[in-house]
């Protein structure tokens, strides 16, 4: 308090005396790019605010500045702090609800009457590895988390020294059970909160205890989880994955004009149309036609044997990418005996497996080389 009334007197001296001195502040964006506000580099006038720029950096999120610049007394440099992002797109269901086409053949129906929030992409080894890193450090005590497998960066075939090379840190994570998605989607909100100042609830949870363990010891605690209606990181649901992945907006092109269970979908009430389940998200016609299907998918034989960076296709219409291709994502969907769906494809299938209306599975403790996620939100 001392200090501030030190400032403010010491601005109101220098203004009455008619001091006019000014100091040098400069913005170091350490690897972000300015795209507007202030300057880089300012001539700010003793006793007043410097204006920091605006900033962008892919893949990361401002969290601070690391100086005050709202009064400055001598010369200053303030530096950009960053934290991996956590992009998500919304996905805007009417109040009303909305009803969409389900399965390859589009021959039923579902429905959705809530705003969420879903992945832009996979999730990469940049996000999962900074995740993992800090929810397993040794300062967590009693809150650190366990996990069977420390996941891979991107993936593979048989020749390992010439395609591991290829590997980035924006490759999606792979070899990662389901296990193993439902404890890191609890890190990844505590993470957030940490980094962010957020205060969203962790969503997986035993006895409403938070689950911070998917070691194979704890594999039956695991695999009775419960996905609370808590506004943290999650997967999605069968019903979320596919409204998402078929969504494309007022653009009829290849999308379902049929009814459906007494349902018009040419002329549909919320006036969202979508595309067709034999089709890749996004695309313009079905599966069997390549030249279209490969735009949007990273799929066998495209994919050359590995996966590809998120982002390396073209989004659907809400702006989401690799919903089709690159690695088959584990959801929030049992079918029974501790077996979870996965959806979208991989690197690995061909685009028959890509189609969006198709439905894969596997146990919740199996972990793969073309098996990653993508998380979805439900804000409060």
């Amino acid at each position: 308090m001392k200090k501030l009334s030190f400032i403010f007197l010491l601005s109101i001296l220098l203004a009455f005396f008619g001091c006019k001195k000014s100091y040098n502040v400069t913005f170091v964006l350490d690897g972000g790019t300015r795209t507007g506000g202030g300057e880089t580099s300012q001539l700010v006038e003793a006793g007043s605010a410097a204006l920091a720029p605006e900033v962008s950096r892919e893949w990361y999120a401002l969290v601070e500045w690391d100086q005050d610049f709202s009064v400055i007394l001598a010369e200053l440099t303030v530096t950009a702090v960053w934290a991996p992002a956590i992009s998500m797109e919304d996905v805007p269901v009417p109040s009303s609800g909305i009803t969409f086409p389900i399965g390859t053949g589009d021959s039923d129906t579902a429905t959705l009457d809530y705003r969420y929030e879903i992945g832009q992409t996979p999730v990469t080894w940049f996000l999962w590895n900074t995740v993992y890193s800090w929810s397993t450090h040794v300062n967590r005590g009693e809150n650190i988390y366990s996990f069977e497998s420390a996941g891979r960066m991107g993936s593979h075939g048989g020749e390992f020294d010439v395609k591991a090379s290829s590997m980035t840190l924006y490759h999606p994570v792979t070899m990662v059970s389901w296990r193993d998605v439902v404890v890191w989607c609890n890190a990844a909100t505590e993470w957030y909160n940490d980094i962010y100042g957020t205060s969203y609830e962790p969503v997986y949870r035993v006895g409403g205890e938070i689950l911070r363990n998917s070691t194979n010891a704890n594999g039956s605690v695991c695999d009775s989880a419960e996905a609370t209606a808590n506004d943290g990181f999650r997967m999605p649901t069968a019903k979320e994955w596919e409204l998402a992945a078929r969504w494309r907006g007022s653009d009829v092109t290849n999308t379902v004009q049929s009814e459906i269970s007494g349902y018009n979908f040419a002329s549909p009430d919320s006036g969202i149309f979508f595309t067709k389940g034999n089709s890749l998200s996004g695309s313009t016609a079905s599966y069997e036609n390549d030249e279209a299907s490969s735009i949007f998918g990273w799929y066998n034989p495209n994919s050359d044997g590995m996966s590809a960076e998120v982002k390396s296709k073209s989004s659907n219409a809400l702006g989401l990418y690799d919903m089709s291709g690159n690695v088959l994502e584990w959801i929030f969907d049992s079918t029974g005996s501790n077996t979870w769906r996965l959806r979208g494809g991989s690197w690995l299938n061909g685009a028959l497996y890509s189609q969006l209306g198709y439905l894969s599975s596997d146990s919740s403790n199996w972990a793969s080389e073309n098996y990653g996620f993508r998380l979805a939100r439900t804000p409060k």
